[in-house]
């Protein structure tokens, strides 16, 4: 995966070419509008970091997997597994949920 691509070397450099601005607007009387765009920027960043995070979740959450093993003779040869899956989506966008099982 390659880090340091080229709209985070732009990111960066736009960054560092901004802050002496940024310092000026809080040594100056100009100083509600740093706190403002500081404040913006905390809001974006605590955006993203959100954002991020739930795009990390799973889809799905396990909430009862039951499995029961039946042996249907004596000798212990022929046997069914069967599984029961309780799930909750974890995406507002998902309303249903299908579960296709194979035909036997």
């Amino acid at each position: 995966m390659k880090i340091w691509s080229w709209d985070r070397v732009l990111a960066v450099i736009g960054i560092v070419v901004g802050i002496p601005e940024f310092l000026r607007l809080f040594l100056t009387e100009r100083w509600q509008e740093g706190v403002f765009v500081l404040v913006v920027v905390m809001i974006c960043i605590a955006w993203s970091v959100c954002e991020l995070w739930r795009e990390k979740q799973p889809v799905f959450t396990m909430i009862l997997i039951e499995k029961k093993l039946t042996i249907r003779d004596s000798e212990g040869k022929k046997s069914t597994l069967s599984r029961t899956h309780t799930a909750r989506v974890n995406h507002k966008g998902i309303t249903v949920m299908v579960v296709l099982q194979p035909i036997r």
